[in-house]
């Protein structure tokens, strides 16, 4: 099981010509509804949600839609046919494969049924109506960031849209292969709490799968998902998107700041109190005839109201508008709201909330928590004002109406939280010099005067020749020498002094002895190990793993006939083309782990192998006495070890 990695990504490595199905857009009612088709929200005019047979969360499927056709394999489709005073909807496809789709009796529901479900289908404003039950009810996709899914409801929530399987059906596809992916940002600097958003693009333009996945490194620092960050602490974390063909990758490195409340600068009101609701101003920019006013307090009932209906919708504009706040010695500031909002009977919401830095120039901000827009619930929406912060920062809440859309909007209390970044001012390390043998690592651990700051610890090194250090502090040695790794904090830093000195060469039974407590599965702790013995048995062809994978793998002992002490698992040669033959005397680097029982590297060509010369004797310069001696190539460097120690030359080698 645990080469089956190697058989993937062969059958990733394949290019294949396929065909795919193609699905045109219906804009009109047919004559006749029978055919196969997609469901699908268009979330933009160029993604689509498609139906996945669930009624469940995220029950839908990404696809791309491009002159108004979708062109895709693998979806769940729907075969529409005729019944009596309707047509029946099967699912082909997914969990719900081969069952019918219908309205259920339970409140905004749907049910999968072995029997035909009557429903009738229709076009209406430039969607399809699909409505099922007594009372009908019409399939919608609810679009709450929660929910996601496709359902029968009795009123909001999204159009939908039919897409037809065209004539034919099948498009030939000469698959266009993905060269590269690159991100908008190569860094990203981003207060936690907040959200930004990366964009990938890939070359060619014309690629066909251009599908991509997102992970990140640290989720305790920043996470994603479909290319949204979300920063949830101070710390660092490397975003990186994958092609799903070819493994292309791309990374973003993010920094997120902590934040830190400013007391006294805090602002809240009562907008459903007289008092805090004449601290505000109302500018009635349109009020149709038969409309005296928009905006008003409603003390009974404890909230700000925004209303244009008056015996009948009205087309209207009306600003609620805050007083001017010092927000100046704020770094970030978000507002929250309490709010409601109804009688949008699933149309495009017209309202807006908008930030001032001097009251002449509006920005619109973005909203996280509209309400769905069909009930009198109240929830909290967050908002970030950032973008608008000054010495005179205003927000307004913004209605707007027509003879079509007149929504009321409920507002109970808006707060303002204003926060500033504070600096570290003074950085200690936990070691200010550190000796490390060739390709081991360790921890340095940086402590912040105060602890509680918003810079981040930057890691560099004076020489990667000799020693690097990662995001997280973990110095690597490199090459024999000296390098200074300096950890820097915003306007302060600290040092240690790293001397590499050369790694200690142990034989396979040392190796085993030193693994022999791991868990299968863990990796031996400190960094890669230097590994000698004889080549004792092949694991498969090593010259088809070559060709295939650019590794191959073999046993070791520390004599000829030793057996399989140890494995060089997924070793990659070090000119990257020679393959060492049984009984060869060779050296291994790289990391240790265990599988089962056997001590081995850990694969996929992340350690090296090559072979070298046996022990030999050697003639003392100064001395002309013999000595034990072994050559070594390392790093396309000829080192000679003598007595533990290693030189670039001693004396004259012989056989």
């Amino acid at each position: 099981m645990k080469r089956l990695s190697i058989f993937f990504a062969a059958l990733m490595a394949c290019t294949l010509s396929f065909a795919q199905t193609t699905f045109e857009k219906v804009t009109a009612a047919p004559a006749d509804w029978s055919g196969e088709y997609l469901l699908v929200y268009e979330n933009s005019a160029t993604k689509a949600y498609v139906f996945n047979g669930l009624d469940a969360a995220n029950g839908y499927t990404t696809a791309t839609i491009a002159n108004g056709k979708i062109t895709a394999d693998g979806l769940v489709t729907l075969t529409i046919a005729a019944m009596d005073g309707g047509y029946s909807i099967l699912l082909k496809g997914g969990d719900n494969d081969g069952k019918y789709l219908g309205y259920t009796a339970a409140k905004n529901g749907m049910n999968f049924s072995t029997s035909a479900i009557k429903n009738t289908l229709a076009i209406e404003s430039n969607a399809v109506a699909i409505k099922s039950g007594t009372t009908p009810s019409t399939m919608r996709f609810n679009a709450a960031s929660d929910q996601m899914r496709f359902r029968y409801y009795k009123q909001g929530q999204k159009p939908v849209q039919l897409y037809k399987k065209a004539t034919g059906g099948v498009t030939p596809v000469t698959p266009v292969a993905v060269e590269s992916v690159a991100l908008d940002k190569a860094e990203l600097s981003i207060a936690a709490g907040k959200t930004a958003t990366l964009v990938a693009s890939i070359t060619p333009a014309n690629a066909t799968n251009k599908s991509v996945t997102w992970a990140t490194d640290n989720d305790k620092v920043a996470t994603v998902a479909d290319g949204v960050v979300t920063a949830v602490a101070e710390g660092k974390a490397n975003i990186t998107v994958t092609t799903a063909d070819g493994a292309k990758t791309a990374t973003c490195a993010v920094t997120v700041t902590a934040v830190k409340p400013i007391d006294g600068m805090n602002y809240s009101v009562d907008l459903g109190t007289a008092e805090g609701y004449n601290t505000w101003t109302v500018d009635n920019k349109e009020l149709s005839s038969g409309l005296t006013y928009v905006w008003k307090c409603d003390a009974d009932k404890k909230y700000a109201k925004g209303s244009a209906y008056a015996g009948s919708n009205k087309a209207a504009e009306a600003w609620l508008i805050s007083p001017k706040l010092d927000l100046s010695k704020a770094e970030v500031a978000t507002m929250t709201i309490n709010h409601a909002l109804n009688h949008l009977k699933g149309n495009p919401n017209p309202l807006s909330v908008q930030g001032t830095k001097d009251g002449v120039t509006w920005d619109t901000l973005e909203v996280n928590g509209w309400p769905a827009g069909n009930s009198w619930a109240f929830n909290d929406a967050t908002v970030d004002l950032t973008s608008v912060i000054s010495a005179s920062t205003q927000i307004a809440f913004v209605y707007k109406s027509t003879t079509e859309v007149a929504p009321t909007w409920e507002i109970k209390t808006v707060a303002i939280k204003g926060s500033e970044v504070v600096h570290a001012t003074e950085i200690k390390l936990d070691k200010e010099t550190l000796e490390l043998e060739q390709y081991r690592n360790s921890q340095l651990t940086a402590t912040l005067t105060p602890a509680e700051v918003s810079d981040i610890v930057e890691w560099t090194s004076s020489d990667e020749t000799v020693a690097t250090v990662d995001n997280n502090g973990v110095v690597t040695a490199v090459g024999v020498g000296t390098a200074t790794i300096t950890a820097t904090a915003g306007s302060v830093s600290a040092t240690c002094d790293v001397t590499v000195i050369t790694a200690t060469a142990l034989t396979c039974a040392e190796v085993v002895e030193l693994a022999k407590d791991l868990n299968s599965g863990d990796i031996l702790a400190g960094g890669k190990r230097v590994v000698r013995g004889y080549v004792t048995e092949y694991y498969k062809v090593p010259a088809d793993d070559m060709e295939k994978y650019g590794n191959y793998s073999v046993y070791m002992a520390d004599t000829k006939d030793g057996g399989k002490i140890f494995e060089a698992f997924q070793v990659k040669p070090v000119d990257g083309k020679t393959v060492v033959a049984i009984g060869d005397y060779v050296e291994v680097i790289g990391e240790i782990t265990k599988h089962n029982t056997t001590i081995e590297t850990v694969g996929n060509g992340a350690a090296t192998i090559q072979k070298i010369k046996e022990t030999g004797t050697a003639l003392d310069n100064s001395t002309g006495d013999k000595v034990v001696v072994e050559k070594v190539v390392r790093n396309g460097q000829v080192l000679i070890i003598r007595d533990g120690k290693t030189y670039n030359v001693i004396g004259k080698m012989v056989d």
